[in-house]
């Protein structure tokens, strides 16, 4: 049996899913964002939180890009992308920012027995966004119903963006159902030991000193500096699991490969020495998207090809975390 409440959390309604084994709590104000999946013994969040958090709600802004205010508003946890991904790009007569508008667009809740349905409509993209939230012991299920009410397609990026926390994650072990890995071909930075722009064949990477990194390893916290952008493709499956090192528990991400056929696996333990994290985050993350590389809309058309949503169309899919006891 799931219970559901309304919770509250610095100024912020919650809306709290409740099973006998799991505790979810989503931010329908700010995206929709997961901001906390509990497995309740032993009492591990599963998702990562950011140094700061949830933000007051209501709080100063402060000036910056997109992706500046993407960051200071960024809990950690689960996030939707939409109708953008990655970097902010110019499209439509507007600016779509860093990975999108979902990221903070508020909702309209309905509670449901097993959970709670989100509603809203994007203002910089003509679509309109119906999210089912329902906990089923430790398996929350995330239905998406997206519907474009312009009278032209829309084209852009389509993802989501769940990062694992270190006290599950770190040390683990990741699989999926990927057969081939792209690295960013952008991305440099002192930590990462990716070659840049190298392809392989999952797990295997070609590293920027070794001859090739194997990816299911996920770094400790005790371990090198390690940073990482790279993106999983061939999924005929949608699937990736993460088996806790510290914990006998095992995170299993669904989702449908037609809608999401890539993964960015972004990866960050006590790495990058600017801002946003100073060297003081240990994070992991698998992103289910309908593109790469993480450069934002027009980088994307141009590498896999672009979401598109026809004028009066609609997409129903489900994404899916649950958490098991390894046995």
């Amino acid at each position: 049996m799931t219970r559901v409440r309304i919770g509250e959390h610095r100024g912020w309604d919650l809306v709290v899913l409740e099973s006998d084994v799991a505790a979810v709590e989503i931010v329908p104000g700010k995206g929709g964002d997961v901001l906390r999946f509990r497995w309740l013994d032993p009492d591990v969040d599963v998702l990562w939180s950011s140094p700061w958090g949830l933000r007051q709600r209501g709080s100063a802004a402060t000036p910056g890009t997109s992706a500046d205010t993407l960051i200071d508003w960024y809990p950690g946890g689960w996030q939707m992308m939409l109708p953008n991904g990655g970097d902010e790009v110019e499209a439509y007569g507007t600016t779509w920012g860093m990975h999108g508008e979902a990221w903070t667009t508020p909702f309209d809740v309905t509670l449901l027995d097993d959970g709670a349905e989100l509603a809203a409509r994007l203002t910089r993209a003509p679509i309109e966004m119906t999210r089912r939230f329902q906990l089923q012991g430790g398996r929350l299920a995330v239905t998406e119903r997206l519907v474009n009410r312009g009278r032209w397609p829309i084209d852009g990026v389509y993802g989501h963006h769940p990062a694992f926390a270190p006290g599950f994650a770190a040390g683990g072990r990741l699989t999926c159902g990927a057969t081939g890995v792209v690295i960013d071909n952008r991305r440099v930075t002192e930590a990462g030991d990716l070659a840049v722009g190298g392809e392989g064949s999952w797990p295997h990477a070609p590293g920027r000193q070794a001859d090739t990194c194997d990816l299911r390893d996920i770094p400790t916290v005790d371990g090198p500096p390690c940073e990482r952008m790279a993106y999983l493709t061939g999924f005929t499956e949608g699937w990736a699991d993460i088996a806790s090192a510290r914990h006998p528990l095992t995170a299993r991400l669904r989702w449908d490969a037609d809608v999401f056929p890539h993964a960015w696996l972004w990866t960050e333990y006590h790495a990058s020495p600017g801002f946003p994290w100073f060297g003081a985050v240990d994070a992991i993350a698998v992103e289910p998207c309908s593109g790469f590389p993480a450069q934002g809309r027009d980088e994307i058309a141009e590498r896999t090809g672009l979401w598109r949503l026809e004028a009066g169309e609609e997409q129903t899919t489900t994404i899916s975390l649950e958490v098991q006891e390894q046995h």
